[in-house]
């Protein structure tokens, strides 16, 4: 898998209780801005992998369903710190949430610890889902194998923005089955700041949304 160190860390998604809301803003809809959708993994025959509008319907997590829904709705909206710090206690080693909202990645041996402070992100988009379709079926793996995808956005908040503005924006990445969650860097090498094209390489398919430090 390409880029595998812009895969900040995996965080197991249980939410004991529903998210607490705040006023909705205006924010755009990732599925509205696909260039390009591709995979270097093999997929079934008629099938292709898509980007389509979220739909709490195909998530087999109910904590998933909860944290998605929350963060949709036209009427309220939580912020990054509610979502992520409202799961529940069951972190992959190396990774923890303080009560402060602030994640902690351990890095690999000589190298420097990953830290999010989550209460200085907010949600700029929607979440959108990145799944496998055959025009009436929708997964998010292939019969339990994992299907990595890259993706080609235009997104217009990105628009003349500065290659270093980009370390200021964060992909929430969570696969709907398992719960697990990923934060990925977005990558300069690939941005168009003319246009707002960006490519992210996902190490799974699930439902994602782009985040920003305010």
């Amino acid at each position: 898998m390409k880029k595998l160190a812009a895969v900040l860390c995996a965080i197991a998604l249980m939410l004991t209780m529903a998210v607490p809301a705040m006023a909705n803003k205006s924010i755009s809809d990732l599925s509205e801005n696909v260039i390009e959708v591709k995979t270097e993994t093999e997929v079934p025959a008629g099938t292709t992998v898509q980007i389509l509008p979220a739909d709490v319907d195909r998530y087999e997590n109910v904590a998933v369903k909860a944290a998605i829904a929350s963060v949709n709705n036209e009427e309220a909206v939580s912020t990054v710190e509610e979502v992520v710090t409202a799961l529940a206690e069951k972190l992959p080693e190396g990774t923890t949430v303080s009560e402060e909202g602030v994640v902690t990645i351990e890095a690999e041996e000589g190298g420097e610890d990953t830290v999010i402070d989550l209460k200085e992100y907010d949600f700029i988009t929607t979440f959108a889902d990145l799944a496998l379709a055959d025009g009436s079926e929708v997964s998010f793996d292939d019969n339990g194998v994992v299907v990595e995808a890259t993706v080609t956005l235009a997104i217009d908040v990105l628009k003349d923005a500065a290659p270093e503005d980009l370390n200021d924006y964060l992909i929430v990445l969570i696969n709907p089955t398992t719960g697990e969650v990923c934060f990925i860097k977005l990558d300069p090498e690939t941005f168009n700041p003319a246009t707002g094209e960006i490519t992210v390489d996902f190490p799974f398919l699930g439902t994602f949304a782009l985040i920003q430090k305010a």
